[in-house]
């Protein structure tokens, strides 16, 4: 299986699949979980499992609870001011931060990069630490035969996925 490792202060990628992560340094959480100050190197096994419009989703372990998670990582913005993020991302952690309902994924932490930015991600990257869900909902309804019809019957709208 393909992972990504701490070691000497870089997560490295193994066997010569998936993508690296991001260098491990100064990445420290914008988030405290039960006063735990977590960093990018708080997380191994790391490998990636899909990629959307603002980002690459990996796979990973919290090393102290040994709970698999997904890492969404989204590189700065570069057309924003200063290399910012994306005001829909901010929008995204804002409301996610909010939001409980065991529907929606939660989202369990915010690492900010503030190390030497990776190839092609401006100013750093903003990680953003997800409970994992085996499958996304387009899988899901397609496993399970849900088709437009049967939400429009149900008087649901299609899903934007």
């Amino acid at each position: 299986q393909t992972q990504l490792v701490n070691q000497q202060g870089q997560v490295q990628v193994q066997q010569g699949q998936g993508r690296q992560l991001a260098p491990v340094g100064e990445e420290r959480s914008q988030r405290h979980g039960n006063d735990v100050d977590l960093g990018l190197e708080d997380y191994d096994g790391t490998y990636q499992i899909g990629q959307g419009a603002y980002g690459i989703v990996f796979r990973g372990i919290q090393k102290s609870t040994g709970d698999t998670v997904a890492i969404k990582k989204i590189p700065s913005n570069e057309a924003a001011p200063e290399g910012g993020v994306p005001c829909n991302v901010i929008r995204e952690i804002s409301l996610l931060r909010e939001l409980e309902h065991p529907n929606v994924v939660r989202l369990l932490d915010v690492i900010q990069s503030s190390s030497a930015p990776t190839p092609g991600s401006g100013n750093g990257s903003l990680h953003l630490v997800f409970e994992y869900v085996a499958h996304d909902l387009k899988t899901f309804m397609d496993q399970h035969q849900i088709s437009d019809d049967i939400l429009e019957r149900r008087g649901l709208p299609p899903p934007m996925v």
